[in-house]
């Protein structure tokens, strides 16, 4: 994540078989979508909070965020055993989808569990200052 350079960075902690996320994330490309359309460089790191390996390629192709960049925490190798995960489940909060976080370019969060609608009011705020 720190490798995305942009003046803004969204976080989303997402569930691909999430019945929620299937319905929140058209909202939030769309509220990007709007924002990049006004010029405002924000690029997305999601990452998917369960990991099968279709679900996650499935969800990414039906909700067309093949230009975000997404990942996954995989905590079971190809034979599904357990392995160790990261620890970003309680560092960033995360035990429901989806979660968003707003970051500035040198990743420190601005925002955090907002909606779309706060993505947007936010980042069009901090665009006038």
């Amino acid at each position: 994540m720190q490798d995305l350079d942009a003046k803004y960075t969204l976080l989303v902690f997402f569930g691909p078989t999430c019945g929620h996320c299937k319905k929140e994330m058209p909202k939030i490309k769309n509220s990007l979508d709007s924002l990049r359309d006004k010029g405002v460089d924000i690029k997305v790191f999601a990452v998917a909070t369960e990991f099968d390996k279709q679900e996650w390629k499935k969800f990414i192709k039906e909700q067309n965020t093949g230009d975000w960049l997404n990942v996954a925490d995989i905590n079971h190798d190809d034979e599904g055993n357990p392995v160790a995960s990261s620890d970003w489940r309680d560092k960033y909060d995360i035990y429901s989808t989806p979660v968003v976080y707003l970051l500035d370019e040198k990743k420190k969060i601005i925002a955090k569990r907002i909606t779309h609608q706060q993505v947007k009011e936010i980042v069009e705020r901090m665009e006038l200052n």
